[in-house]
């Protein structure tokens, strides 16, 4: 261990006595290169943040709300969220969900979740005999 130690120590002279060679031509070549190097880091630490947003862990960068659009009646929608097959369903949360997949009307879009209106209608029909 005290070799590493003493290794360590003249490895550190050694440096300092190359740092003392350099022009002040190449101290600033080492400046730039230092600065290009910190830049690249705060970047990379950025996209790291946006990352860790993006994927829930975070909160420093802020995304536009989903726009809802609002339309008369589910009855002619082609697809609905979890909270409208609730309301078509007239049951709870669950049990809509329990329906739908039984159905094999999930839909699902990057984290959002819809259900073919189709096609819990036909799995509705199917079962109430």
């Amino acid at each position: 261990m005290a070799n590493k130690s003493k290794e360590h120590t003249e490895n550190y002279e050694k440096c300092l006595l190359l740092l003392k060679e350099f022009s002040e031509q190449q101290l600033a070549r080492v400046e730039v290169i230092l600065r290009e190097v910190k830049t690249a880091i705060d970047e990379a630490g950025e996209a790291t943040r946006k990352n860790a947003y993006l994927s829930g862990k975070g909160d420093d960068f802020a995304m536009r709300a989903t726009k809802k659009f609002e339309s008369g009646d589910s009855q002619d929608k082609i697809a609905v969220t979890t909270e409208e097959l609730q309301a078509l369903l007239s049951c709870g949360r669950y049990s809509a969900v329990q329906i739908g997949e039984a159905a094999e009307a999930r839909i699902q879009i990057g984290k959002r979740v819809f259900w073919n209106v189709q096609k819990v209608r036909e799995y509705i029909n199917l079962i109430s005999g």
